[in-house]
Parts: C-alpha cells; sequence; structure tokens
C-alpha cells in the first residue's frame, strides 16, 4: 500500500496491527513502519508517536531500538529541533553501538553523508606488531610457558590427513575438494582456540582467506569474546578484516575513484574472499558478478580473450566489480545507497526505490522491498566501518 503512494492507508493498517497484537514482535515492526509511512507523508507528530512506540516496547531488540530512535531523532530535525534531534541521535548510538543504526545515527549528528570515501586502504602495515600483542596476551591466557612457536602449525594438525590432502589439493587448484578436507579439519577443532588460531595462520598462508576469517572467527568463540569485531584482541580482528588482494582492490579503487574500504567491505560480504565462489544465480567470483554482466563489462572494457570462467579470477574480477559499482554511482548521480543497491539487486529496482525516497539516503534505505537489499546494504555499512577503524589513521 505504501509502495503505491496510498501512504495514509498504509499508516491506519500498521497502527492496527500493533494495536490488535502489541504482544507480538510483529507489533514492533507495525509502528515503526507506520512512522515511516507517516514520516513520507508529512504527519511528522504522528511519525513520532510510531516510531516512540516501537522504541518503548520491552520486547524490542537493540538494533529495532537504535532504528527508531535515530528515526525519532529525522523527525525532531524536521521539526526544526536540533537539540533533540542530535539527543536522539546519541540515544540511538548508545542503543547498538556497533550496528548500522548507531553508525548512521552518528553520521547525522555529525552532518555527514553516508559511507564517506577514504583514502585508507587495506594494508599489511601493523600486522606483525598487533601478531606479537595477541600472541603474548594468548600465551598468558592460555597459561603457556611461552609465546614462541604459537604461529606454528601444532604436530597433530600439520601431521592430521585432512591437512596434507587438504593442502596439496589447494596447492593442485583443486579448491573445491580442497575445501572439504580443510572446513572438516577447521569445524573439528574449532572450539580450541590455539588450534584455530594456528589455522587461521595456515589457512591464510596457503591463499584459503575464506576458511582463514572463519577460524579467526571461531578462536574469538573460543575464548570467549563477543562477536562485535572490534571488541575482540586487534590480530584476530586483522584476520577476519584482513587486506586480502590488497594491491587488486588499491587499483581497481583508485581507477575508478571508489573508496577502497567500500570495495574491500563489499567483497567481503559478497563473498568473504572466496574467488571460487558461486552462487544459486551463477553469480561467480569475488565481486559475484553474474554471467551476462561479465559479458557486458568485458565488452565495455575492451577486455582481451575474456571468458566466463575469468569472473573467478580476482585479477579479473576486482577491477570488473568496480567498474560496475562505479558504473551504478554515475548512474545514480552518486548517491551510494542506490549505488549498492543497484549492484545488488538491478538498476530497475534501485531507480523505483530512488523514486519513492528522493533525496534522502536513511528513507531509501526504508522503502526497499528486497529484506535482502537491504541488509545488504546495512552490513556493507557495517564492516566498512570496521575497516575505518583498522585501517584509517587514529
Amino acid at each position: 500500500t505504501a509502495g503505491t503512494g496510498n501512504l495514509g492507508g498504509a499508516a491506519d493498517i500498521y497502527l492496527r496491527i500493533a494495536a490488535q497484537y502489541p504482544n507480538l514482535p510483529a507489533a514492533i515492526t507495525a509502528n515503526f513502519q507506520a512512522g515511516i509511512a507517516l514520516y513520507r507523508s508529512n504527519q511528522l507528530e504522528a511519525a513520532q508517536n510510531a516510531f516512540a512506540s516501537a522504541a518503548a516496547d520491552s520486547a524490542a531488540s537493540p538494533e529495532q531500538v537504535a532504528a527508531a530512535k535515530l528515526w525519532m531523532g529525522k523527525v525532531h530535525a524536521m521539526l526544526g529541533q536540533p537539540e533533540m534531534a542530535a539527543s536522539m541521535w546519541d540515544a540511538a548510538a548508545l542503543a547498538d553501538p556497533t550496528s548500522y543504526y548507531a553508525l548512521r545515527a552518528i553520521q547525522l549528528a555529525a552532518g555527514t553523508a553516508p559511507l564517506p570515501k577514504s583514502e585508507a586502504v587495506p594494508t599489511q602495515a601493523d600486522l606483525a606488531a598487533a601478531q606479537a600483542d595477541f600472541e603474548q596476551w594468548l600465551a598468558s591466557h592460555l597459561k603457556l610457558a611461552s609465546a614462541t612457536g604459537l604461529r606454528e602449525l601444532a604436530e597433530p594438525l600439520r601431521n592430521d590427513g585432512r591437512w596434507l590432502r587438504g593442502s596439496a589439493l589447494w596447492h593442485l587448484g583443486l579448491e573445491t575438494e580442497a575445501r572439504v578436507e580443510l572446513d572438516s579439519l577447521r569445524v573439528a577443532v574449532r572450539t580450541n582456540a590455539l588450534a584455530a588460531y594456528q589455522l587461521a595462520l595456515a589457512y591464510r598462508e596457503l591463499g584459503y582467506y575464506y576458511g582463514s576469517i572463519y577460524a579467526a572467527r571461531d578462536c574469538v568463540d573460543a575464548l570467549g569474546f563477543e562477536q562485535t569485531p572490534l571488541a575482540a584482541p586487534r590480530f584476530l580482528t586483522l584476520l577476519r578484516f584482513g587486506p586480502y588482494f590488497e594491491e587488486l582492490i588499491t587499483d581497481a579503487a583508485a581507477k575508478e575513484n571508489l573508496d577502497p574500504l567500500l570495495l574491500a567491505a563489499l567483497i567481503r560480504q559478497e563473498s568473504l574472499y572466496l574467488s571460487s565462489a558461486t552462487s544459486s544465480a551463477s553469480a561467480r567470483g569475488l565481486m559475484q558478478i553474474i554471467p551476462p554482466t561479465g559479458d557486458w563489462i568485458a565488452s565495455k572494457l575492451a577486455w582481451p580473450e575474456y571468458t566466463v570462467s575469468d569472473l573467478n579470477r580476482p585479477i579479473i574480477s576486482i577491477p570488473f566489480g568496480a567498474f560496475y559499482l562505479a558504473e551504478q554511482r554515475r548512474n545514480f548521480d552518486g548517491k551510494p545507497y542506490a549505488m549498492l543497491a543497484a549492484y545488488n539487486a538491478g538498476p530497475g529496482n534501485a531507480r523505483r526505490w530512488l523514486d519513492l525516497s528522493g533525496d534522502d539516503p536513511d528513507l531509501f534505505l526504508e522503502v526497499i522491498t528486497a529484506t535482502e537489499t537491504q541488509r545488504y546494504i546495512r552490513r556493507i555499512s557495517e564492516y566498512r566501518a570496521v575497516y575505518a577503524a583498522l585501517y584509517e589513521p587514529q
């Protein structure tokens, strides 16, 4: 209903759902969606009441509270109440500190646009120092005699048939077969912090970055840290958000005038740095490009002797994906959320959502009718913030 322009009718339906089923989780979503519909129809006081009801619901998750308070701040801003707006955005940031809505609330309070361009690039610069610090801490935490040798595969891992077969298959280029062995080994030792750490390093050295990221996460879990990336020891977060394919990302970002941290975050969301990744929709490679789009990009770039299998080669996937992302930026006048939505769901859908939301990026996110695309934009924003915390000068 809201998408077709009957915003008042949509708001009424949502408010009736919230009133009729106040004890169900759906009431929170209904109040929030009512607030969006009322905001779009410029019924600001009614929108504020709906957002306030969503935020005050005792069953609301921290993310839902942050989202509602962000929008309460936007209503105050529209009403010419900057101090109250700032107060709401501060409250949103505190409600769920590492979530998309907290990050965006901080930007709104500072008057900055979403996904700002950075000149920083993921780099190997401080890996050695961070690793040494972590290993000293790990040795102390595990009550080991010394930190020396922690990074080498222990003998049981080194002699495990799954490691021997998996690493051999990987070197032969049989990545699918290798992953079966390597993933089986990782899962078998995932509750052992030291073994998980050693596998994270071994898989990184092998070039199996996807497995390294998961092994580092296993280590985080085994050590009892929250999954919030920056709550864990810095080196484990550097493994999970590592400077993988650094030169290719830097070169492609520079050529297309893209934010390298955004490009790294997009690759992490698309494929988790698995170059052999293939989706159910036949999207392939690090940047999950479907074959028809790959053909179009190859034609535009006059890429010599291109074949579909090239999409699984990082040296081609990254510049192709960067070109296509930059093309969507041009198509949508530099609007970052529309650019990402077009990359994920197609330019036609992105144009439709942009027509509904105008120049408001926050409204653009909320009118997206594809849950996957909403989540896609939020996750990339969150990942980019982690990359910024790790690699931008502090």
